[in-house]
């Protein structure tokens, strides 16, 4: 499909290109995001997801990515990009000291799926109906909260590789090379 007529879409979605996934569990993982990310993970509820930069010891920017809280106790999932994710996970682990915290790139076991709409109602039928564990939803974070002038352009969805995509409604697939295209 061309970039052409991706545009007269209702909604499509795809999997997001040279994106990573990488997952940290354990009973220190909230305090440890709530100390090394730029975020507030505090009021992050069970499959919300928030964007969030890590900073070097200086404050510096490092890298910046989608963090997911799981269904599951103490777990959370990192979208982020593939280019950077070794770099991340060296950081992250640079860090940890004592924390009982386990980070793993999950990458090959989850992929990230990326759904472009206008229309809100339908974005949140997504979230909806791709939220039940072990995938997680959310409007893509991003994008400013209750604009009313700026609607939602999308929602991210992870999920396990073999799993399908569950569309509410007329969201057509595309090609990864048209969805980093538009």
């Amino acid at each position: 499909m061309s970039l052409a007529n991706v545009s007269k879409l209702k909604a499509f979605c795809s999997r997001i290109p040279g994106a990573a996934i990488v997952r940290l569990r354990g009973s220190d993982s909230h305090k440890f995001l709530q100390d090394k990310t730029t975020n507030d993970v505090t009021n992050l509820a069970d499959g919300e997801a928030q964007y969030t930069a890590w900073l070097n010891r200086k404050g510096r920017f490092l890298h910046s990515s989608i963090l997911f809280k799981s269904h599951m106790a103490d777990e959370y999932y990192l979208v982020c990009e593939e280019s950077t994710v070794s770099h991340l996970l060296k950081h992250i682990r640079l860090f940890k000291f004592r924390s009982k915290v386990e980070v793993d790139d999950v990458s090959k076991q989850f992929q990230a799926l990326g759904v472009v709409s206008r229309q809100k109602a339908l974005l949140e039928e997504v979230v909806e109906s791709n939220s039940r564990s072990p995938s997680l939803a959310s409007l893509d974070p991003r994008a400013p909260p209750d604009n009313t002038r700026v609607p939602p352009m999308g929602a991210i969805v992870i999920q396990p590789v073999e799993e399908k995509f569950k569309s509410p409604g007329e969201i057509t697939e595309v090609d990864s090379i048209v969805y980093d295209a538009y």
